[in-house]
């Protein structure tokens, strides 16, 4: 993921169904307003915090498979997550 780096300006980005594991190359990517993580294998979601502009994280049924979060979440069948800003993201991280 190493190329996204420098793409500064991307604003939405699907990395569902791949073999990620590691958001941290994304964290650069501050006009980032839309991540769709459904079926990667993440499990830090701490890189998120460096992106103020986003707005919509879609996760999905990779809940199921990180029971901390799931435990805390009612439902593990979540689509497009709305997040507002760094304070939204930092309410999702501390679940």
């Amino acid at each position: 993921m190493a190329p996204l780096e420098s793409l500064t300006n991307l604003r939405v980005l699907s990395l569902a169904h791949t073999g990620v594991s590691d958001l941290t190359p994304l964290q650069d990517l501050i006009n980032l307003r839309r991540l769709d993580i459904v079926g990667t294998r993440v499990t830090d979601f701490t890189p998120l915090r460096h992106l103020p502009d986003l707005e919509q994280l879609r996760i999905g049924q990779a809940l199921s498979e990180r029971p901390a979060y799931g435990q805390s979440i009612e439902t593990t069948d979540l689509d497009w997550r709305t997040l507002k800003g760094r304070e939204a993201i930092e309410a999702f991280l501390r679940e």
